[in-house]
């Protein structure tokens, strides 16, 4: 049996079985057709930048500056 061996700072290796481990590809939920529409016209048209997101772009662009 194949077996997928994962590890933390703190315990010891374990063993995980093959027919236990998942890829993200087997766990993901894909969006409902309403949420994946809406997330398509964001990205076509997104919203205008906030006062904090035009703050932040300034200071990045001050600190990369440098």
């Amino acid at each position: 049996m194949d077996q997928e061996v994962r590890s933390n700072d703190t315990e010891e290796p374990v063993g995980i079985p093959e027919e236990d481990f998942r890829f993200a590809e087997q766990t993901t939920t894909p969006f409902a057709d309403r949420d994946r529409d809406h997330f398509l016209r964001m990205l076509d048209n997104p919203p205008a930048a906030n006062e904090a997101l035009r703050r932040a772009c300034t200071k990045h662009a001050a600190e990369t500056a440098k």
